[in-house]
């Protein structure tokens, strides 16, 4: 299996985290699954709820080798309505929104079962679908990405509408035998150093939902300072963003997480988190962009378990340079994010 998936223990898949981080987000997880398992909840769709979704993600375990086939099989259990599909799209990158909007993109795998619809009243269903792999292939996310529209739908229950569905019991498995994973290697990545498999009793509902992705030893051995304490504002030397964008890039995390590990360590600390830019584009658009950055770091300290409240975040725009905007170098120090620690 390439996947985290339950593998038929009752583990809660922390490899599995949602997309979406709207305050309106509804996906419930974990939830109980099929083999005494935990499984996850995704909104398929609110109808007439202008294209309300919620999806699921993970990472890949193992590298997809180009034009070989891997098969895609998954457990489903539908509640309130059914849908005509469901899909599978496999991503180069982590994908991360701020609302419960439709996820347009170009989904690679539509998951259909032999009915006309997917899933069966209060039973589960396997679907399994075939997949050639281009080799860029980093997560993939599950849900519906079809706009109301074009949404075939049906009612199987008398309750609200909003058709969700439970998602168990999840894998992809090369079909060429040549293709087959590393077994040693990917068991060490699947219950080793990722940490993707918790003891059912350990789960509590309030699951941290973003992953520990896979990444060199090196850098998840690397130290966390013994304070991070210090009158003038810390520069957050590792934290990448796309141009024009608030999303954090997955490697950003390396760094981050040693953030977190310090504040949870000094339980009593406050951090207040400033999104800086260089003084490219006008006042309002620089506020709103190094103000969404700052919000995005906070979120992710948030998802990791750091309380909100313990979280401040400003956008200072082009406002305070560390070096001269003339020149490209100096622009590319003005594009920042600092933070400072309060005891």
């Amino acid at each position: 299996m390439n996947i985290c998936c339950e593998n038929h223990v009752p583990c809660c898949p922390s490899g599995w985290f949602k997309t979406n981080f709207s305050k309106y987000t509804v996906t419930n997880y974990p939830r109980p699954g099929i083999n005494n398992s935990l499984g996850a909840e995704i909104v398929g769709a609110a109808i007439g709820g202008n294209n309300f979704r919620t999806y699921m993600q993970a990472p890949l375990l193992s590298k997809l080798e180009v034009g070989k086939k891997y098969v895609f099989t998954l457990f489903v259990k539908p509640d309130q309505f059914i849908l005509d599909e469901l899909g599978v799209y496999f991503s180069d990158t982590l994908v991360v929104t701020f609302s419960n909007s439709l996820l347009a993109v170009p989904y690679q795998l539509k998951l259909q079962s032999s009915k006309t619809f997917v899933g069966k009243k209060n039973k589960w269903q396997q679907i399994s679908a075939t997949y050639t792999a281009t080799g860029t292939e980093q997560f993939l996310i599950i849900g519906n990405f079809k706009p109301d529209s074009m949404l075939h739908w049906k009612r199987i229950d008398k309750r609200p509408e909003v058709c969700t569905y439970m998602l168990d019991d999840i894998s992809l498995t090369a079909v060429d035998p040549e293709a087959a994973y590393d077994t040693k290697a990917l068991n060490e990545l699947y219950n080793g150093e990722t940490r993707r498999h918790y003891l059912h009793k350990r789960c509590d509902g309030s699951i941290n939902l973003f992953p520990q992705l896979l990444v060199d030893s090196s850098e998840q051995n690397m130290e966390v300072p013994d304070s991070f304490l210090s009158d003038k504002p810390i520069v957050l030397r590792n934290v990448f963003f796309d141009f024009d964008r608030t999303e954090l890039l997955p490697k950003s995390f390396v760094e981050l997480n040693k953030l977190v590990n310090y504040l949870k360590a000094h339980p009593d600390c406050t951090i207040l988190i400033s999104g800086h830019t260089d003084s490219m584009g006008s006042d309002a658009y620089n506020a709103r962009l190094s103000a969404g950055r700052a919000r995005s770091v906070g979120m992710y300290l948030t998802e990791q378990g750091i309380l909100p409240y313990r979280i401040r975040t400003e956008g200072k725009g082009s406002s305070e340079p560390v070096a001269d905007n003339s020149t490209e170098s100096g622009r590319e120090q003005n594009r920042r994010v600092e933070f400072i620690i309060f005891e």
